[in-house]
């Protein structure tokens, strides 16, 4: 299981004096819901510890019942955590300078109860260098929450990717606090027990990394690494770019669970896109099934089967000019070989426009729908794209005979638009029907735009 805190924006007010954690004390209290303070759904007790930037802390808490930890930063952030030791909650407080408020709650908020928060000076910590360390857990090694631990400080560059992982023969588990202060926690997603850690790109500095045993019984060597994916290759339209997949490229793709146990080997790349274009990514290979991702923004699109092919084809908006990131990769991990991937700014051949309303064509549903017929080339691959600031867009394509050849009814970019690709039949003829998604009887404007490759 993995465990990563999450970070929310914001404030406080709190109408009483809150009682002052001090570092190696254990402070005890009661939490009474009656009296407890209302937080995102909890009744909770607030307290305050001072931190210093040189200073790296762990804040947990121990109860009878399963409880949480909130922890107020200076700057604003909230961290948050129920499980890091068993049913006992914990927060990582590291690279930070001023009071933290810290807030205890039951994941039953009607439960009144005893509990206890310890802060603690994490271990002295060891400087990674040279992408992996050797060490070893048992009776000896510094204890944190009743764990054997080793602490380790490692550079995160800026602006890149960093992936640590830790091996060993017994169960362990990662907790990593980057340089903003985040915290993540992960025990298996290496596989066979083993643990990984993604830090995404950021403005870099020192990271605190914990290793400690799954198990405070748990004892033996261990290796914990750390790898940076190389930048990623800069493509541009127009221009193919042929490579090949070896099997042992260290990338991380962007809809692909990062903290998946078969993480599959990948090339990425960048293009330059510009507000208000149309692009269509595709990924050919003979020697293996494609999978393509394109992140455009914060929207992550995908696609592994381009027309009933194994090749791979993604068509997006460009919503505004910047850095386009491109993930292309075998569909299944362990296969290799060579691929092509390009880039195309299609051409606009046909824009029709229409509207939903009282005076549309009715299915036998009753739902509206409109009808175009366009004539193409035979054999030439088009974007048909379904767009309506009215309605979520539901698009359907026959063929001359009337026969349903495809359909769609999400482009899988966030918006409520339509996406076909298709090739034009034989005899050039298509059959296009626009309507809305859902039971409901949709209403409102639409365009249909359709692309030749």
């Amino acid at each position: 299981m993995k465990n990563s805190i999450f970070i929310f924006a914001g404030l406080v007010s709190v109408l009483w004096a809150q009682p002052v954690l001090q570092p190696g004390r254990a402070f005890q209290g009661t939490l009474d819901p009656r009296q407890a303070a209302n937080y995102e759904g909890s009744k909770v007790n607030w307290h305050v510890v001072n931190l210093s930037r040189t200073q790296s802390f762990v804040v947990r808490a121990e109860s009878e019942n399963d409880s949480k930890l909130f922890a107020i930063l200076p700057d604003g952030k909230i961290l948050q955590n129920d499980d890091t030791f068993g049913l006992n909650p914990a927060l990582f407080l590291s690279n930070l300078n001023g009071q933290v408020r810290i807030g205890f709650a039951f994941l039953d908020s009607s439960l009144r109860g005893n509990y206890q928060i310890f802060v603690e000076n994490l271990p002295p910590a060891a400087n990674l260098s040279g992408g992996s360390v050797q060490g070893n857990l048992s009776r000896r090694s510094p204890v944190l929450a009743g764990f054997p631990v080793q602490v380790y400080t490692v550079n995160v560059p800026p602006s890149q990717r960093m992936i640590l992982t830790v091996n060993s023969e017994f169960d362990n588990k990662l907790i990593v606090i980057d340089p903003a202060g985040n915290t993540t926690i992960d025990d298996d997603s290496a596989g066979n027990g083993n643990a990984r850690v993604i830090l995404e790109p950021g403005a870099g500095g020192r990271a605190t990394v914990i290793v400690h045993a799954y198990s405070p019984e748990s004892e033996g060597s261990f290796t914990l690494r750390t790898l940076i994916p190389p930048p990623p290759i800069s493509v541009s339209p127009g221009r193919p770019y042929r490579g090949k997949i070896l099997g042992n490229e260290v990338a991380i793709g962007y809809y692909t669970d990062p903290y998946s146990s078969e993480m599959v080997s990948g090339v990425e790349f960048v293009f330059n896109a510009q507000e208000g274009k149309y692009y269509n990514v595709y990924l050919d290979s003979a020697d293996f099934d494609t999978f393509l991702e394109v992140k455009n923004g914060e929207e992550v699109l995908t696609n592994d089967d381009v027309e009933g092919s194994t090749n791979s084809k993604v068509s997006f908006w460009a919503k505004k000019s910047g850095p386009v990131y491109i993930f292309a990769r075998p569909l299944e991990s362990g296969n290799t070989g060579n691929f092509n991937l390009r880039i195309q700014e299609p051409r606009l051949v046909q824009r029709y426009q229409g509207e939903l309303s009282r005076s549309s064509q009715r299915d036998i549903s009753g739902k509206y729908y409109g009808v175009h017929n366009f004539q193409g080339t035979p054999g030439k691959s088009l974007t048909i794209r379904l767009t309506s600031a009215d309605f979520d867009a539901q698009l359907f394509i026959q063929d001359s005979s009337g026969e349903r050849i495809a359909e769609n009814d999400d482009a899988g970019d966030g918006s409520n638009d339509s996406l076909v690709n298709i090739a034009v039949p034989a005899d050039g003829k298509l059959r296009i029907l626009a309507t809305n998604y859902g039971s409901e009887v949709g209403t409102g404007k639409y365009e249909v735009l359709i692309f030749e490759d």
